[in-house]
Formats: structure tokens, sequence, C-alpha cells
């Protein structure tokens, strides 16, 4: 499918009722295959020869609110009301585009007339709540809790009406109640995203944790992993700290989960105190050295090494039962699969590994890795639930292997690399910046935030990796030096997709977009905190989406030169041989550059 206007030609119909639902089934396969942009053309073409089909209008409509296009679709289902006021679809769609867009008393209007229009219960009963929710935000709460609790008689478990019962109740400061209707829609849909945000939310609130804590009270590894699943849907949400709280009860009520542990790790690393986290996993490890058996003896094998190199990890008194079978197992059974717990042990240790290099511990990455190489060579863990912290191992033993930093360096200040994953290319290595017409020697200090992209940043987003990227940012000392990577996960993952749901007219409004909220991020950390930024160009590592990352930019660079207090790093094209792919000595693991690239990167510093 092509999301392309350009591409796109559609067959000329008729008014035929069977022609048209061909054609309708025809917008529908794109719509199936997130061609939002697609099936509106087609829908929009058709309509052009029916223009008085309230279905066709209803239908681009509802592809108008997907697409985050509220007043387009306002016009739209406006008109299919006006053409036939009766349909109830039409009319829960413009209710929803209303509601969207805070026009709360136009949305119950529509609502309220869908009400009256709906031949099934469970229908007025949809639209009913809606009325509640459009009264209590604008105000009217006592309103609202008459309609909410008039629903309550006829389904005492519809989900919408807990949820917003629960949001009523916190607006009144029945902190207790709220939290008990949010845990009641919380379980009765544990995959709701809605239900998620609103436990989050309320967990955030003073003594909402302690309401949990005494409701679902914690007896046993049952529960544990209860809270742990809790723990991950308002993580999602940015109800960080709560999340970390429920890790640390489940674990306390199940030491040797090693699923938990790992939650937690990656929990305490979004608060960024990237040391804790690195001694949370060391302990865990640590108090489970006897774990697994010889053919498996990762966690003895890791403690160990960690203890002969590591002063700053204190041993722990106790020896393993595998000690003497561990030293002489040669071989890690490369035949069997690894179970769930091995998988996520392996992950674990993956992350001791990506954790100290991001501190500097660059003897106990060493040290690590060499004891966790044969555990995963020859290994598709790329294809397993711990794709992710294997991304990490590999790209540090990459680097480790090709060209390990520095241990020791002379003396210099410090300038932080702030970014996703291609933070870890440079870090701990040195560059020469002209700062007011002297050269200064810098140590580049990674500050990653793992998997963030320029989108998780805007104001309305409450994803974890903005809590984490915030945090590094506070780490960041008063009138420092800093580089900025980030934009290729956008480049990656975002971009194309939101114009496929055509939520931009263009490629390049898009990343118009991207870029505003990129700029104007960074303009108020250079206000708030007085720092130098360098803006690191979005590195064109993957085959797939150079062409959209060239563009990308592009664009940023223009952008750029309308701001006077940042710097470009323009150094883009030097990275790219004649045929327009990534110069052969900057591949290091296929996802990420080569630190030799720095090469390219100090020129524009210069």
């Amino acid at each position: 499918s092509s999301s392309s206007s350009s591409s796109f030609s559609s067959p000329i119909v008729s008014d035929k009722s069977a022609e048209i639902n061909t054609v309708m089934r025809m917008a529908e396969q794109q719509e199936n295959q997130g061609s939002i942009q697609t099936a509106k053309q087609i829908y929009r073409k058709l309509l052009e020869s029916n223009p008085r089909n309230v279905e066709l209008l209803t239908r681009i409509g509802r592809l108008e609110i997907i697409s985050l296009k509220y007043r387009e679709a306002i016009d739209v289902l406006q008109k299919a009301v006006e053409l036939n006021g009766h349909c109830t679809s039409a009319l829960k769609h413009l209710g929803a585009a209303h509601f969207s867009i805070g026009q709360f008393a136009a949305a119950a209007d529509a609502y309220k007339r869908c009400i009256g229009e709906s031949t099934h219960e469970s229908d007025r009963i949809d639209a009913l709540v809606w009325v509640a929710e459009c009264y209590f935000r604008t105000g009217a709460v006592e309103a609202a809790v008459a309609l909410v609790q008039e629903v309550g008689k006829v389904d005492g478990t519809h989900q919408h009406a807990c949820r917003l019962y629960a949001e009523i109740l916190a607006s009144k400061g029945h902190i207790q109640l709220a939290v008990q209707f949010a845990l009641k829609s919380f379980v009765a849909n544990t995959t709701g995203k809605l239900e998620a945000v609103l436990l989050a939310s309320l967990l955030q609130r003073e003594g909402a944790m302690k309401v949990l804590l005494d409701t679902v009270p914690l007896n046993g590894s049952a529960m544990a992993s209860a809270y742990a699943f809790m723990a991950v849907a308002i993580k999602d949400h940015g109800a960080v700290n709560e999340s970390i709280e429920l890790y640390r009860h489940a674990l306390s009520a199940d030491l040797s989960n090693v699923s938990v542990a790992l939650n937690l790790v990656h929990a305490i690393e979004v608060t960024f105190d990237y040391h804790l986290a690195l001694a949370t996993a060391i302990d865990f490890v640590r108090s489970n050295s006897s774990m697994h058996n010889a053919q498996f003896a990762l966690f003895y094998e890791v403690q160990s090494a960690v203890d002969q190199i590591s002063s700053s990890f204190p041993s722990s008194s106790s020896s393993s039962p595998l000690a003497t079978a561990s030293a002489g197992v040669s071989g890690s059974g490369a035949e069997a699969v690894y179970t769930e717990q091995q998988l996520n042990s392996l992950a674990l240790v993956f992350t001791i590994i990506k954790l100290a290099f991001v501190v500097g511990k660059l003897d106990l990455v060493q040290a690590v890795l060499s004891v966790v190489a044969r555990y995963q060579s020859g290994r598709d863990l790329h294809l397993t639930t711990i794709r992710n912290e294997n991304a990490y191992f590999c790209c540090i033993d990459q680097l480790m292997h090709d060209a390990p930093p520095p241990t020791s360096s002379q003396s210099a200040q410090t300038c932080y690399v702030l970014g996703d994953s291609h933070c870890l290319s440079p870090a701990w290595r040195q560059v020469n910046i002209a700062i007011d017409q002297t050269v200064v020697t810098f140590t580049l200090k990674p500050l990653l935030v793992t998997g963030v992209k320029i989108w998780h940043l805007r104001d309305e987003s409450a994803f974890y990796p903005k809590h984490q990227f915030f945090k590094a940012v506070d780490s960041i000392p008063i009138g420092s030096v800093v580089i900025c990577v980030l934009g290729e996960i956008d480049c990656r993952e975002g971009l194309l997709l939101a114009v496929e749901k055509d939520r931009y007219a263009s490629l390049e409004e898009g990343i118009e977009t991207i870029i505003d909220i990129y700029v104007g991020i960074l303009q108020k950390l250079i206000s708030d905190k007085k720092l130098k930024i360098f803006v690191h160009p979005v590195l064109p590592v993957l085959n797939e989406t150079r062409p959209l990352v060239t563009l990308f930019n592009q664009l940023l660079k223009r952008k750029l030169r309308q701001a006077s207090n940042l710097v470009y790093l323009d150094f883009f094209d030097s990275l790219l041989d004649l045929a327009g792919g990534l110069r052969e000595e900057f591949k290091l693991d296929g996802t990420h550059i080569h630190p030799a690239y720095l090469s390219s990167l100090q020129r524009p510093l210069d």
C-alpha cells in the first residue's frame, strides 16, 4: 500500500450500491493496513460522485479523528448529521471530535441526540457516560455524578463510568475511593491504556500508594506478580517512582524473581540514578549466585568477575554451591533453548554491562563481557523478548573489542553527550572545542536516555523517556557544554507512520513539527541552565531510513540557522561515500556508528 496521494488513482464509480460497497471495501483494506491517508483519499474520491452518502461522510469523519484532525472531522460529520439526524454513528463521532478540542457543550449536545436516537441500550449507556464526562469537564460535577450513578444502576461494571467516577472522587478529595474504583477499572481491563493512565495519575497523589498497598495486600509470589504487572502499566504513563515502589515490594515477596529485578533496574534507570541501578542489579546477582545449574552458572561467574575487579562492590561472604561445577564448564549448552528465566538473567547481566559503560566503569564492563560472551554467542537473541538488552550488549561488546575507549586520559573538562543509544559511540573519548577563542580538551560523558524520541518530549507527553530525559538534564551542571544527539528513532519509527495516519500532509511537515519541538526544548535548556549546546546530526546508520535522515538533517540545519545560540555540527556529508551509503570505516554493528567518526565531528568544533 502507499500513502502518497500522487500514487493513488481511484476507480470511477457510479451511485450503484454494489460498486460503492466494492470501493468501500478497498478503503477498509487500506485502513486495516494502517494507510489512513490512502483510505481517506478513496472515500473522498467516492464522495465526489455521492456527496449525500451519510455512511461515507461518517467514515471520513471517523478517520479524521484518527488523524487528530478534529475540526475537519466536525465539518464532515456535521454534514452527515444534517442529512440524517438519526445516524447514531455520526452523532457519536461528532461528539468525540468536539470533546477532543475541548468543546464540551457541543459534545454533550451531540451525545444527547445520540441517546435519543439509540435503539440499543448499550449505545445509550455509552453516550450517557460521555454526557456525564462533558458535565464534569465544565464543572457541573453533581450533574455528572447523577448520570454516572444512573449508569451504575443499569451496568455496574461499565468501564468508562468507573474511570469517570474515580476522577470525580479524586477531584472531591476522596482518594481512597478513587483509587479503589481505578483499581476496579484496571483489573477489568488490564491491557487498557485509559485504565493505566488513570491509575498512574491517581497513584502520584499524596496517600494514594498507601491506599493501593492496603487494598491489595502483598501476600505471596502471586500478588508479587500482580504488583509487577501494575508497575509496568503505570511506569509507561509517568508514575515512575510509584512503579519502583511496587517493584521493590514485589521483589521483597519473591526474592529470586529475575523478571521483577530486571524491571526494577530498568525503572531506576528512568530516574537517571545509574549508579543505584547498577548496584541494585549486582546485588540481585550476588543474592542469587547459586541460581541455575552447572550449564548455566551465569550469576555465579558474573559475581566472581565483579568481586575480582571492583572494590566499589564489596564481595558477599556467601559462597556458591556451583563453584566447583561451573569451573569445569566449557560450553553453555548451545543446543538447548533458553528458558524465560535464563533469558531474563542474561538481560540483567547485559544491563549491568550497559550501566557500567555509561558510568565509566570500563574495567567492570570488560570483566563481565568476558564472562557473558559464551552465553550470548551463536544465539538469535535479537528474536527474543530480550532483544533490546541484547542490542546494547552487541553495541558495547563491539565498541570494547574494535575501539575501546581509553581507560585513563589526560585531565580534561567534561562535555555531556545527551541522547539515545548513539551517545555510546563517542563515550569517554576526547575532542577539542574552541570556547571563547581558546581550544579546550573535553572528555565526552554519555547521558543515555534509552529509547527516547524527540516526539516523547512534547508538552502533553507523559511517556517515561521524557521523565528520564529531564532527569538527565537535571544532572548537568549549569554552564556546561553539551552535544545533543536525538532524532534517529523518530526517523526510524515515528515519522513515516504519522504520515500514513495522515497526521501530517507531508513528510516535510512532520519533520518540521518534530524539529520545532526539539529546538524549543533546547532553547529552554539554554535559558534555564546557561548551557552551550551543539546539535549533532541524525546518524545515517540504517540503509532503510537514510533518505529520511538526510531530509531531516537538511531541515534541521536550515532551522538552526535561525537560532544564534544553537550550533549545528555540520559534518553529515562527510559520513557518506560517493554512492550515498555510510562509509565503510564508520560501520560498527549495523545500528550504531564506529567511534572513528569523531574525526569528522571534530572539524566543526575546531
